[in-house]
């Protein structure tokens, strides 16, 4: 997906922003089909994934009680 040539993206999340970091966070696990390497050395290999999203995304805590955690 192509917004006007913008590739780099600043989320402010306040919130339920949380929900948007496990989005980010599993995003290859769920547009791409996956191997799993198992024993001494675990991999994850994703196979097809979308190289036309060539993005930045910062994912910025700006939500009240930041301080207190």
């Amino acid at each position: 997906m192509r917004i006007y040539g913008f590739n780099e993206f600043i989320l402010c999340l306040g919130y339920k922003g949380e929900m948007i970091k496990e989005y980010f966070r599993n995003y290859l696990w769920n547009i791409c089909d996956t191997t799993l390497f198992l024993g001494q050395k675990p991999e994850v290999k994703f196979h097809n994934p979308a190289h036309e999203e060539d993005w930045q995304v910062t994912l910025a805590d700006t939500g009240p009680g930041i301080d207190d955690r």
